[in-house]
């Protein structure tokens, strides 16, 4: 039986495998168990208990916020649709003139609010409605592999795909666009 070196201090010395295609592992022979050894054993002692969880808090804290430096600004509003609040809708802000952000929203109970972080910079947008359709029930008389019929848009084009809305959003006042669409 191999006898563990003798450190110049005389605690048993550590050998190391090193074995073709093997990880560096230190064998401690007085004790006859394996230990990560070289990088590992940094990597190991790195990420004790205490420094896992500042990493772990480092990464949670480093999430969320402003991602860009762009000047964005709130805006929030109403929306009607033949004098009832709107629900169950997106509002979108396209760039008019090829400037700006695209932002957009959820319409709940006839308001939306897009955050700053979330929202448009300064500049002049055409507007888009559109309704979040609910998933219809297949029809029981179709086959299998048959597509539902796509939901009806209950807004008019005029206010999506064809839109006529506008605003301004700029850099100073409350960027608040109220609408009221109408069917008909």
């Amino acid at each position: 039986m191999m006898r563990p070196r003798k450190s110049t201090t005389g605690t048993p010395r550590a050998a190391t495998d090193h074995g073709a295609g093997r990880s560096c592992v230190t064998r401690d022979r007085a004790a006859g168990r394996r230990r990560p050894g070289g990088a590992l054993a940094m990597i190991a002692a790195f990420l004790s208990i205490r420094h896992l969880s500042v990493v772990v808090s480092a990464v949670l804290l480093g999430c969320g916020g402003t991602t860009d430096d762009l000047p964005r600004r709130p805006v929030s509003g109403a929306v009607t649709l033949d004098g009832k609040p709107l629900s169950d809708a997106r509002v979108t802000f396209q760039p008019s003139g090829g400037e700006g952000t695209e932002a957009g929203g959820e319409i709940a109970d006839g308001a939306y609010r897009i955050t700053r972080d979330e929202g448009p910079t300064p500049g002049d947008y055409v507007v888009r409605i559109t309704s979040v359709s609910k998933a219809s029930l297949p029809d029981p008389n179709s086959m299998p592999g048959d597509m539902p019929p796509a939901p009806k848009e209950p807004i008019p084009p005029r206010y999506n795909v064809k839109s006529t809305l506008n605003a301004k959003v700029t850099e100073e006042g409350a960027n608040a666009f109220d609408f009221d669409l109408k069917t008909r």
